[in-house]
């Protein structure tokens, strides 16, 4: 068997090799093709940007021109001026009692007037409790003084006869001196049983300690009360008083009493409150600090009085009272201070520096600032006459760069320039908005849909703001 293999695989090899012979030249002829195409797509492209070299535009030099930034800028005088330091509280009474009954019987009578709400005067009968008890028990210890009283007359009838001859500094029994000394101790014992008998009869009928409204009312009539019950609260209407809480940037700028009474040169206070449509203001002065400082806020309270809060002022007609529990809003008039600066808020930058225009070239100038108020900042140094501050917002600042001057007129005239009120210079701005709409590259669906959403919702599109 192996030798008949072997001729086989001999024959087989043979005709192998007699067919791959041919496939050799084949494939040479393809790599020569291959680089001859790759030279041609090279030399095309170097030809290609050559004629691009040759015909690129030349740029047209064009002359550049510095843009300035146009500033305005306010001229500031030092002033002797008093810093108003603002603050606000609620106003409370400044004195309210409870009305307690110091009897016990049944409510007869109860003043119209003893309602939440009612004003009432000093003295001003406000309800009667039952009085039977009570002038039982007057009754009873007027009777009983008498009786002492005739005790003791009789006793000092017998006490002349029986001192007669008699040693009474020796004798003092037989001159019947201590009968006598109780029998006056027991008179004025009655005295002062009557007296409590008719204070007690005189506290059947409540009446109010002072000027004022009443807060509440819980009795009435028909009702039995008791000893001790609280039958209402009344408090006072002559003053009225507002709690203004301060930190101690405003503690150091304002005179502030040390004591618990009015006096003379106490700081002024302007008192605001508002409705939406008119302001009412009250005027008042500060009186006392109270005892510490808040250990929560770390603020500490000064406290302002009103007179007469119920008053009708004429100048404002429809001023409303000063109500307890009404918010105010309270400008104190603080101490009184020379070479003051007072510039607005937003003049000052970073802080504690300002922006000073000097031969058109634009200044930062560190100062020393007094104090910040509600709008504006009040600066004691670093400044000095006639400088001009740059009221303008600029983006990026630097130390002498150069600025264009404006003139407030022309300020003011470009804000004017500007509508004020958008509906009229916009008619139809949310349309204007959908019109933009179609150049943005957006989609047909997109664009519909947010015109749908303009249309429902009506929006209305501000100009921007200079």
């Amino acid at each position: 068997m192996s030798s008949n293999q072997q001729p086989d695989q001999v024959a087989a090899n043979a005709t192998a090799q007699t067919s791959d012979q041919p496939s050799q030249p084949l494939q040479q002829g393809g790599k020569s093709r291959g680089k001859l195409l790759a030279i041609g797509i090279i030399a095309a492209s170097i030809g290609a940007s050559a004629v691009l070299i040759m015909f690129k535009p030349v740029a047209e030099p064009k002359q550049f021109s510095e843009k300035l930034p146009s500033v305005s800028t306010l001229q500031v005088q030092p002033k002797k001026m008093q810093i108003p330091v603002y603050s606000r509280g609620i106003i409370k009474p400044r004195q309210e009692v409870q009305l307690v009954s110091q009897v016990t019987g049944e409510v007869l009578e109860v003043n119209r007037k003893f309602a939440a709400g009612g004003f009432v005067k000093k003295g001003e009968l406000l309800l009667k409790v039952d009085r039977a008890n009570y002038l039982a028990d007057q009754a009873k210890t007027r009777a009983s003084l008498s009786a002492s009283e005739v005790r003791l007359a009789q006793i000092e009838a017998r006490a002349r006869i029986s001192s007669r001859g008699r040693d009474c500094t020796k004798d003092r029994l037989g001159c019947m001196i201590p009968q006598l000394n109780e029998s006056r101790s027991s008179v004025k014992a009655s005295k002062a049983a009557l007296d409590l008998a008719t204070r007690q009869l005189q506290k059947t009928s409540v009446r109010a300690p002072f000027d004022g409204r009443v807060r509440q009312a819980v009795v009435s009539q028909g009702q039995f009360v008791t000893t001790g019950l609280t039958m209402g609260i009344i408090y006072a209407t002559d003053f009225a008083e507002v709690r203004l809480p301060l930190t101690d940037n405003m503690f150091s700028v304002i005179n502030l009493p040390n004591d618990q009474t009015l006096s003379e040169d106490a700081a002024l206070v302007i008192l605001k409150s508002g409705n939406g449509r008119e302001d009412y203001f009250w005027q008042g002065k500060l009186v006392r600090t109270e005892a510490s400082i808040d250990p929560q806020t770390r603020l500490i309270h000064v406290v302002a009085q009103i007179s007469h809060p119920f008053t009708q002022d004429k100048s404002q007609p429809n001023r409303p009272p000063l109500n307890d529990g009404m918010y105010l809003e309270a400008q104190i008039a603080g101490r009184w201070y020379e070479g003051v600066y007072e510039i607005p808020r937003q003049a000052l930058r970073n802080g504690h520096e300002v922006w000073l225009l000097d031969d058109d070239k634009l200044r930062v100038r560190p100062v020393s600032v007094l104090y910040r108020g509600k709008q504006n900042v009040y600066i004691d140094s670093g400044l000095s006459p006639n400088d001009k501050i740059v009221m303008t917002q600029l983006d990026s600042v630097v130390d002498g760069m150069q600025v264009i001057p404006v003139s407030n007129s022309e300020s003011e005239q470009e804000k004017n320039s500007k509508p004020v009120n958008p509906k009229l210079s916009s008619p139809k701005p949310s349309l204007d908005l959908a019109q933009s709409l179609d150049n943005q590259g957006l989609s047909d669906t997109h664009i519909s849909t947010v015109k749908k959403s303009i249309k429902n919702s009506r929006i209305e599109i501000l100009p921007e703001q200079p």
